[in-house]
């Protein structure tokens, strides 16, 4: 309500390693846009009625995407990965996913239990970017910051290169072998500038991006 007051936005999205939540506001409202934004993370209401208004919207999404065919690659990229890594996790919940068999009151005890174990001081980072000096940012970050839980006693922190690579990594000979039969496939997108070049491979028969099962 306040950004939308302003003339602001907010946004929020969730990929395999990190929630990311972001808005934008006039340069005159961000101290209290940020002071609102601070308690997201301090002492979230946490309500149930909006969170059952967010599982109903989460349901929409999932619908949507089921004929969504870069959403099905995706999920396709992702039923071929190894177990157990955060890639191979589904990209949409669903009802089913997020709160099948679970009594509302169950499921926002367990957001809530979520929420006090892992948004802590540690596992979050802050991005702020305005027009005032780099100092008096910081300043204004750290008084309005100053109550976010610090770091518990037990780490939290997920250790995904622990984990490995997402895909399989076979026999490169085999693997070319599929490819030259047309059972995988390979893309490379290459972005030119003036700096340097990247070489972005999707999955498919290099190294650790192979994404298949043989």
């Amino acid at each position: 309500q306040f950004l939308a007051r302003v003339g602001g936005s907010s946004n929020a999205y969730t990929d395999s390693e990190r929630t990311v939540y972001h808005f934008t506001c006039p340069q005159d409202s961000l101290r209290a846009a940020l002071d609102i934004f601070a308690q997201f993370f301090i002492s979230p209401l946490l309500h149930e009625e909006a969170g059952t208004r967010e599982l109903k919207s989460i349901e929409e999404e999932f619908a949507l995407r089921q004929n969504d065919d870069d959403c099905r690659l995706l999920e396709l990229w992702r039923h071929t990965s190894r177990r157990g890594t955060p890639f191979s996790r589904f990209t949409c919940g669903n009802l089913s996913t997020l709160g099948g068999g679970l009594k509302n009151n169950d499921v926002f005890k367990n957001l809530r239990e979520f929420h006090d174990k892992y948004y802590v001081g540690s596992n979050m980072r802050l991005v702020v970017q305005g027009v005032d000096s780099v100092d008096s940012l910081q300043a204004m970050v750290t008084e309005l910051f100053r109550h976010v839980q610090g770091s518990p006693d037990v780490d939290t922190t997920p250790n995904f290169a622990k984990m490995g690579v997402p895909w399989r990594i076979g026999d490169p000979d085999t693997a070319r072998k599929l490819e030259n039969e047309g059972r995988v496939w390979r893309e490379i997108t290459r972005h030119d500038s003036s700096r340097d070049q990247l070489d972005v491979i999707s999955p498919g028969v290099d190294g650790a991006c192979l994404g298949c099962i043989f």
